[in-house]
């Protein structure tokens, strides 16, 4: 106990100095009282979290150690239990103390931000390398189209929707009463992400809602998405396929289906 006394004592004014580097260690130590009132110093001013009850109940156990022989005419079960709560004192003072330098503390806090740079470097390069290094499985492939509208300006063959290009007007266009575009992978392929440009003429949320639709024989089909909102012909509407396994993709709505480009990426 008369150790403990000590310790607890040092252990108080390492937790001060931490916190408050304008503290004399020696000053704190002069007085028996000093170290206990200013830990308390330190809660009231938010510097530290309050003690816990155990603290208070140490430094009455402790206190009464002036007296040589107080512990050693104290029962051994009574001194266990005051050990331990003596103990969980010391356990959530030593919490307070960082025992490393500040020099350890700087190279630590720098090897972490580099660490997250580099992180962070690698997220951005790897993001990029997957969406260079994954083609657009749509590029030049079948298109099929539920009606065509008698003025559309798109290439006959539907081709418009999947030639690479963002027409300044459409690349398809369906008639009125409900219409979809359908584009043919002519072979089931794993789709990570799947993207849909809008018309770029005008009358852009016309034809919504838009279902995007999903399909690997064409006769059962899975709808993926559904888009209720404006998107644009330079601000495409954007799915992640999750690496779906995908031959004919389906662009659907209740009116009718006008559309720059359908570009599908994956393996």
């Amino acid at each position: 106990m008369l150790l403990y006394r000590d310790a607890i004592r040092l252990f108080i004014v390492a937790a001060v100095t931490a916190h408050d580097p304008t503290s004399d260690p020696r000053a704190l130590l002069a007085e028996a009282d000093s170290p206990w009132e200013a830990l308390a110093s330190l809660s009231r001013r938010a510097a530290i979290a309050e003690p816990p009850a155990e603290v208070g109940a140490a430094r009455k156990i402790l206190d009464s150690g002036h007296e040589p022989l107080i512990f050693d005419e104290s029962p051994p079960e009574q001194l266990l239990a005051q050990r331990k709560t003596i103990q969980q004192a010391l356990a959530w003072l030593r919490g307070l103390i960082d025992p490393r330098t500040l020099r350890v503390i700087r190279a630590e806090r720098l090897l972490r931000v580099s660490l997250l740079f580099a992180i962070a470097a690698a997220v951005v390069v790897l993001g990029a390398w997957k969406l260079v290094g994954l083609p657009n499985l749509a590029l030049h492939r079948p298109v099929s189209i539920s009606s065509r509208h008698p003025a559309s300006t798109a290439p006959p063959d539907n081709s418009g929707v999947v030639n690479g290009r963002i027409e300044s007007t459409y690349g398809v266009h369906t008639n009125g009463g409900g219409g979809w575009v359908m584009v043919d992978l002519e072979a089931v392929h794993r789709v990570s992400q799947i993207k849909v440009f809008n018309r770029a003429d005008g009358w852009f949320d016309e034809a919504l809602p838009l279902r995007l639709e999903s399909s690997e024989d064409g006769r059962q089909w899975k709808e993926i998405a559904r888009r209720t909102t404006g998107f644009s012909a330079s601000k495409p509407w954007v799915i992640e396929a999750q690496g779906a396994r995908v031959r004919f993709v389906r662009v659907a709505s209740d009116k009718y289906v006008a559309l720059t480009e359908i570009e599908i990426f994956g393996r």
